[in-house]
């Protein structure tokens, strides 16, 4: 039996026996003491160890989703675990959103976006379902993208000089086409940097308006490069000029609006984001596995040149801060110009 006046030793005949059982136990909680601190971020590091679903709002045909689906090869090769895509296309990219922000923050949920789900739509539609800045953390912006404004061969502008010039000369003449509000937000810029107004027309998708471009019913309207490079050098339709910083360099002739309005700019982005709740050390590992897969010089020679995208693989605080600063510009113009999804 155990003495009670000492503790860990039994009585009896012969030398005292110790109870070593509950120093064992001591040693074996202290061991995963250590074990823990040797490896701080275990739990992180398991990760991911099963599917990852990603929300993608956009058709397999586009061009950005052969960006995403190589930047995920690469990524799925890495881990050996699979990144299963979940395509909710539709409502101008916001049916991800609401589907994102339900999900389980343990980032095997992650979504896709471009700049108007995050930047426009939530302020322009009578019933916001998210809030950009409440429901989701941000992983990184990956790409980057002036709006190109392409025109119809027999329009007498070559360039945004000319576009002006006729704007100003006959407002409300030129017309414009455009495919949702994001585009009216664009189109709305360049009204205020130029000092002049357009005569808008809306389709239903950019497909209908360039196939109007083509046919005459529209001069001039805002695309991607990539989607309208084939037209382009197919001689249907002629550049005017870009919406960026600087040109693009599948089209090195086309001058960007900077060149003649300096604080004008009209782009989109792609970026990844995860429920809001997320663990900060799976955002990392997301941010730090997918910007280090974007920037493979292999993958950046084949985005700026075959999709006309420019590589960014911003931090989740500088992608963030783009965003912050894009929500007030919408909100100004929904409110002085009336404008309504």
């Amino acid at each position: 039996m155990v003495d009670a006046n000492r503790p860990g030793v039994k009585t009896g005949q012969g030398a005292p026996i110790r109870d070593t059982r509950p120093a064992w136990r001591a040693a074996w909680r202290a061991f995963g003491a250590v074990l823990a601190l040797m490896a701080p971020n275990a739990y992180g590091q398991a990760y991911p160890s099963g599917r990852t679903t990603l929300v993608i709002p956009i058709a397999p045909s586009l061009a950005f989703s052969v960006v995403i689906r190589q930047l995920a090869d690469q990524i799925q090769a890495k881990t050996g675990q699979p990144i299963v895509f979940d395509y909710v296309i539709g409502a101008d990219g916001t049916l991800g959103p609401p589907k994102v922000k339900r999900a389980k923050p343990d980032g095997y949920t992650i979504g896709l976006t471009y700049a108007n789900p995050m930047t426009v739509n939530p302020y322009v539609e009578k019933e916001q379902r998210y809030d950009p800045l409440k429901d989701f953390t941000y992983i990184t912006m990956l790409t980057r993208h002036g709006v190109l404004y392409v025109a119809n061969n027999n329009f007498a502008a070559n360039t945004i000089q000319d576009l002006v010039a006729m704007a100003k000369a006959k407002p409300n003449t030129v017309k414009i086409a455009s495919a949702g509000v994001s585009a009216r937000v664009w189109i709305l810029q360049l009204e205020e940097a130029a000092g002049i107004r357009f005569f808008e027309i809306p389709y239903k998708s950019g497909a209908d308006y360039a196939v109007a471009l083509m046919s005459g019913d529209a001069d001039i309207a805002g695309s991607t490069v990539g989607s309208q490079i084939g037209l382009i050098k197919g001689g249907k339709l002629k550049p005017i000029f870009i919406g960026s910083r600087s040109r693009s360099p599948m089209l090195p002739e086309t001058p960007s609006i900077s060149e003649v309005y300096p604080n004008a700019e009209m782009i989109s982005w792609y970026a990844l984001y995860a429920p809001a709740g997320t663990p900060q050390d799976r955002i990392d590992w997301l941010y730090r596995e997918w910007t280090a897969a974007v920037k493979d010089p292999q993958m950046v020679e084949k985005i700026q040149t075959t999709f006309g995208y420019e590589v960014v693989g911003s931090t989740p605080q500088e992608l963030l801060d783009q965003i912050k600063r894009e929500i007030p510009i919408t909100q100004r113009l929904a409110k002085e110009r009336n404008l309504s999804e």
